[in-house]
């Protein structure tokens, strides 16, 4: 799955971020998010790496794409 990138909305000390999910294979539509995991890292060579040494959720089981409060370091 895709997800589409934008700039943050909420640049407060506490963001809150959501996601649109696309299918990259139509076979693949109609189908539902059931988990997610949010990497924030402070480099993008840390990103590629999978570190997420500003923030980690690990995977999280869930459905939910919109509001998810940052809960990471600045």
């Amino acid at each position: 799955m895709r997800v589409q990138e934008g700039p943050a909305r909420d640049r407060g000390p506490r963001p809150r971020l959501s996601w649109v999910g696309e299918a990259t294979d139509p076979d693949d539509r109609g189908q539902r998010q059931t988990a997610y995991r949010i990497l924030v890292a402070s480099s993008r060579e840390n990103l590629d790496k999978d570190i997420g040494d500003l923030w980690d959720t690990g995977e999280v089981k869930s459905g939910e794409t919109i509001h998810i409060p940052y809960g990471g370091g600045p």
